[in-house]
């Protein structure tokens, strides 16, 4: 199936024709649906099988995105690419290649991991049956 990509209306941003018509279409649902099947259904970061996004890594023409241009990414290491990408100060930049994305959401994990472990609460000794 290779639906056409919608129309971009006239007075209406990139970012808002983006959110609220393109990722609705069933282009993308239909692109969405190879990336998982080509990809695998786990996150190509940290591995996790839930809560899972296709990433565009670049989006130089949108109506010519391959499968190789999208990423399977959980929805916490999604969110960690595009926190460290909107920083630039080009919205339409080009994302970080696949090794330096899996990279960042490591760290970030790492992290994440570090502070869970600082911070838990100390557990009960177990009551031993004699």
């Amino acid at each position: 199936m290779n639906h056409r990509v919608p129309r971009h209306p006239v007075g209406m941003s990139h970012r808002q024709w983006y959110r609220e018509i393109y990722l609705k279409s069933e282009h993308w649902f239909d692109l969405r649906k190879r990336a998982l099947q080509h990809h695998g259904k786990q996150c190509y970061s940290c591995r996790a099988t839930k809560h899972l996004q296709v990433h565009h890594l670049r989006y130089k023409n949108i109506h010519d995105v391959t499968i190789e241009d999208l990423q399977v990414l959980c929805k916490s290491c999604h969110k960690i690419v595009h926190q460290y990408n909107d920083k630039s100060s080009n919205p339409h930049a080009s994302l970080y290649s696949p090794k330096k994305s899996k990279m960042l959401a490591r760290d970030a994990r790492r992290r994440r991991l570090e502070w869970r472990r600082a911070n838990r609460k100390p557990r009960q000794p177990r009551k031993r049956k004699h």
